[in-house]
């Protein structure tokens, strides 16, 4: 039987085959040379050492040392005003949405709304009664930047390792990346990488967006690339919080912050969480920042320590200000301390007792700034 001779189709065909075949050849050695560039060797460990790598936190159960995080909200829900506020909890060592933070270093990569940027910031330090010289030498910024190309890099490697910052924030993803098809998961994986190589020692905070499909959802999913979300440590999701509708609140365009699956979010490090009652405080003249309601803030009873304890006090000394027994005013007082609303003083000697205090942070929120605040902010439940 004579064999049919190959036309000029089966021909071209095969030719595009082969193309083909050598196309996705070579993917998938490109992916093996990027999880080779990623991994940085193998390195035997004791147990102690092993102890030493418990994640030491920037702000606890959030952001830690040497970690990749994303912050993914749409367009004007306010993750700017959100990073900023926790910008500034960090580098004065004050809690940040009742979590506590650990003094550090910042270096913040603006791509996008440099302009009104320090106004944010101005407006941050007047109502929380601080200057620019409580953060100088603390919060740097570089204006613009492309993960992509070398001179780039070099800079910001520069200010990051001169200054030695602990947290580099980049604003945002899109704007500063240099990824050009964010859809690609090579190109993200390797801006990821070159970011990652800037200072190791130091945390990672990407400001990035949502899909489209999703923006308007309580479950915003990070737009482009599977790879981003998988190689982060912590995505915080900032979502419209349509149902949230406390007693008190009056009418607010209420946001909440979540690490949570069930609202795009992820957290490999600590349990995952939701936390509600965020909002835009409206200042007028445009001026705006981060806020929330104290009853989401804080409990009770480090409610009751933030209004009613004066100067330094022992336990006996508190309760007889609330009219309580001791014990029972000694949990309100350890509850403030946990809340990083007042602070523990040990005896100094055995024939003294402890006493407790208020943090600088909860003496700083009873100050005129934050009474100007307030009545603004009972203006706008109205």
């Amino acid at each position: 039987m004579e064999n049919n001779p190959l036309t000029r189709q089966d021909l071209l065909l095969q030719k595009l085959a082969d193309i083909k075949y050598l196309d996705m050849k070579a993917t998938d050695v490109a992916k093996s040379k990027l999880s080779s560039e990623e991994f940085t060797g193998s390195i035997e460990l004791t147990l102690e050492e092993l102890a030493a790598t418990k994640g030491v936190y920037l702000v606890e159960d959030l952001i830690f040392a040497e970690s990749i995080n994303f912050m993914i909200a749409r367009s004007n829900l306010g993750k700017t005003f959100a990073y900023l506020d926790m910008s500034c909890r960090i580098v004065l060592e004050e809690p940040w949405l009742a979590k506590q933070t650990k003094r550090g270093k910042l270096l913040i990569v603006l791509g996008e709304g440099k302009a009104g940027f320090y106004q944010r910031l101005e407006t941050w330090l007047e109502v929380n009664g601080r200057t620019l010289d409580d953060i100088r030498g603390s919060m740097f910024f570089i204006d613009g930047a492309n993960l992509f190309n070398d001179e780039s890099i070099k800079k910001i490697s520069e200010v990051a390792d001169r200054e030695q910052v602990d947290l580099i924030i980049f604003d945002t993803w899109s704007a500063t990346s240099g990824v050009t098809d964010e859809n690609a998961g090579a190109l993200n994986s390797e801006a990821l990488n070159r970011a990652s190589k800037i200072r190791p020692e130091a945390a990672l905070l990407f400001v990035h967006h949502p899909t489209k499909a999703t923006e308007l959802k309580d479950r915003p999913e990070m737009r482009g690339s599977s790879a981003l979300k998988g190689r982060a440590d912590c995505v915080m999701t900032m979502y419209d919080d349509r149902s949230f509708n406390p007693t008190d609140g009056g009418k607010q365009e209420w946001i909440a912050l979540s690490t949570a699956f069930d609202h795009g979010g992820k957290n490999r490090n600590a349990r995952t969480e939701t936390i509600r009652g965020l909002y835009l405080a409206d200042l007028g003249d445009d001026r705006k920042i981060f806020a929330q309601i104290e009853s989401e803030t804080m409990s009770k009873k480090a409610a009751v320590v933030r209004l009613r304890l004066k100067g330094r006090q022992t336990v006996e000394e508190f309760a007889e200000v609330l009219n309580m027994h001791s014990s029972s005013a000694r949990r309100y007082l350890e509850a403030a301390v946990s809340e990083g609303v007042a602070v523990f003083h040990k005896r100094e000697a055995a024939n003294k007792p402890d006493r407790y205090e208020l943090s600088e942070s909860a003496k700083r929120s009873l100050e005129p700034n934050f009474a100007y605040l307030a009545e603004v902010n009972e203006n706008n439940k109205r």
